[in-house]
């Protein structure tokens, strides 16, 4: 059925069938697929260029996915790889609606153009280590913070071109040593031809300070780390890392502390003191309470009705004196 335009209705594909390679590429009508058989290794290019929103489930033996998704537009959700595929070569490339990257398993060793072209994606993947080929893997993006790169990796040629919206790298980010070619990996440009920030907070080791930012059009900056962070996110004040602190989120201290934070909201959140010195105090405000165990606080209103009885008891105790007198 390749370049059926016209193609908006696929029947179900028989079971014995064990290559879909371009079976449906350039069907630009075509919503829905049918199910991919049990049997199938080869999915190459098998839905490139439909209008499918979301991706059939990929059998566990699938060992090829090149292209598979590539230019599908309207496709906002990604299926899960199964461990069988090691390269994802130009798998979701040009998927301009997709929002989230799949998990990308232990077994994958190239993402060759995988996101390129991705505007809608924000958060990269995490990287399993072994992986090698990262070519083009995030090009045109709209990534605003890189992956860490495994130290296994041997190839960021145009890793992250032209992703304008990449601003800033994750603690611990790094270049690998073993890398034989980065050129233009971070590469980018401005409308005024003027460098483009991209941060990290500090410390920076001595191969992403040297790497050649001024090539890539990028300066690099390198931000004091502050009092705490919740995963990436990085606060001058432990105060302000619990402001913001979600429910079953941890805030971790990046230095001493010996601040008094009150909190004033009902919220349960872990404070990891990260192998330094926490001298301070989380106290609750105006009517909440705070409990403390193993380092998780959890902060809840104070329920008045449980403590009813006690002041309706002082109040007729008083009564009594009073009438005694």
């Amino acid at each position: 059925f390749s370049s059926c335009k016209q193609l908006a209705d696929a029947s179900a594909i028989p079971s014995s069938v064990t290559n879909i390679s371009a079976l449906f590429d350039g069907c630009s009508s075509l919503a829905q697929v049918p199910a991919i058989p049990e049997n199938v290794t080869d999915t190459s290019y098998a839905f490139r260029g439909t209008a499918i929103t979301a991706s059939p489930a990929i059998p566990e033996g699938v060992k090829s996915v090149t292209g598979m998704f590539s230019d599908c537009q309207q496709l906002t959700e990604a299926p899960v790889i199964p461990a069988s595929a090691t390269k994802l070569t130009q798998m979701f490339s040009g998927c301009t609606s997709l929002e989230k990257a799949p998990e990308i398993p232990g077994t994958v060793v190239g993402l060759e153009s995988t996101f390129a072209g991705c505007t809608s994606l924000k958060e990269s993947p995490v990287l399993p280590e072994g992986l090698t080929g990262m070519v083009m893997t995030f090009e045109d993006s709209g990534i605003v913070e890189a992956p860490l790169i495994p130290s296994t990796v041997t190839s960021m040629f145009q890793t992250f071109y032209g992703c304008s919206s990449l601003v800033h790298l994750p603690d611990g980010f790094t270049i690998p040593c073993n890398l034989g070619s980065a050129s233009n990996a971070f590469y980018v440009e401005s409308a005024d031809g003027s460098k483009v920030d991209i941060a990290i907070y500090a410390p920076a080791d001595d191969k992403l300070v040297m790497y050649n930012w001024a090539k890539d059009n990028r300066a690099l900056k390198v931000l004091d780390a502050g009092a705490a962070k919740i995963g990436g996110a990085h606060y001058d004040t432990l105060a302000a890392a619990v402001d913001a602190v979600a429910d079953g989120q941890t805030v971790a201290l990046l230095a001493d502390n010996a601040e008094e934070v009150v909190v004033s909201r009902a919220v349960s959140f872990t404070l990891d003191e990260n192998g330094f010195a926490f001298t301070g105090a989380v106290k609750a405000g105006p009517g909440f309470e705070a409990v403390e165990k193993d380092g998780v606080y959890t902060v809840s209103p104070v329920d008045m009705g449980a403590l009813r009885p006690a002041v309706d008891g002082a109040k007729a105790a008083m009564a009594d004196v009073a009438v005694s007198a």
